[in-house]
Parts: C-alpha cells; structure tokens; sequence
C-alpha cells in the first residue's frame, strides 16, 4: 500500500462514503464513539 495526499479542504469528500473503519487507527470502540 502507498500514500495517498487529500487536497486541503476536500477531507470530508474524501472520507464521506469511506466506512469509519476503513481509517487506519480506528478500531471497533473508536468506529462506535465516532458514530
């Protein structure tokens, strides 16, 4: 896997139809809180 660079300011288009936990970092707690 690379990187990938998201554009300052199109974060939230970006992550929006991504499952919460698609993000590295977030498991099952963190993906409950963040609903």
């Amino acid at each position: 896997m690379g990187e990938l660079q998201v554009p300052l300011g199109t974060e939230k288009p970006f992550l929006a139809p991504m499952p919460i936990e698609r993000i590295p970092g977030v498991g099952g707690k963190t993906a409950h809180l963040l609903r």
